[in-house]
C-alpha cells in the first residue's frame, strides 16, 4: 500500500513539473497551383502557431504582450512547432481554394516560460535558478535566427 502511495506521489509530482496545456487551434492556407499537400502543411503550421500563441496569451499580461509583440512573433511564434510536444488533427477539409485544419496540441509551458524569461517578456520562473531560467533558450533562438538568414 505504501509503495502505491509513493508511486502515485511520483506521478503527481512529474505531472506538476511538466504541465502541458491541450489547446485547440485552427489554421487555414490557400491552395496554390493545386498543391493541396503544401496548403495542408501550411494550415497545420498556422494552427500550431495559434495554439502556442494562446498559451503565450495565458502566460503574459496584455500590456506586456503588446510591449513585446515583435519579439514574441519573431522568436516564439516562428518556432511554434518546437513548443508543441504532440498534436492530432481533429478535422480538415479543402474549402473554396483553401485548406482548413483544426488541431488539438499539447504545449508544455515549462520551456515556453523559460524562453519568455530569457527574452525578457516574463519575470523569473519560480523555482528556477537564474542560470536555468533560460538554459538552452539562447542556443535554440540563435539557431532559429540563423535559419532565417
Amino acid at each position: 500500500m505504501r509503495r502505491r502511495a509513493n508511486v502515485l506521489l511520483v506521478v503527481l509530482l512529474a505531472s506538476a513539473v511538466a504541465r502541458a496545456d491541450s489547446v485547440v487551434g485552427q489554421g487555414m492556407a490557400p491552395v496554390a497551383a493545386g498543391d493541396v499537400d503544401a496548403a495542408r502543411a501550411r494550415a497545420i503550421d498556422e494552427a500550431l502557431r495559434r495554439t502556442v500563441d494562446d498559451v503565450v496569451r495565458s502566460l503574459v499580461a496584455p500590456e506586456y504582450r503588446e510591449a513585446h509583440d515583435e519579439v514574441i512573433r519573431k522568436r516564439i511564434l516562428r518556432a511554434a512547432r518546437t513548443y508543441v510536444s504532440k498534436f492530432r488533427i481533429l478535422d480538415e477539409q479543402a474549402i473554396s481554394g483553401s485548406y482548413l485544419v483544426h488541431v488539438l496540441a499539447d504545449v508544455p509551458d515549462e520551456r515556453l516560460r523559460r524562453d519568455l524569461v530569457e527574452l525578457g517578456v516574463l519575470g523569473r520562473v519560480k523555482g528556477a535558478a537564474p542560470s536555468e531560467a533560460g538554459a538552452g533558450a539562447a542556443t535554440r533562438l540563435a539557431a532559429i535566427d540563423a535559419e532565417e538568414t
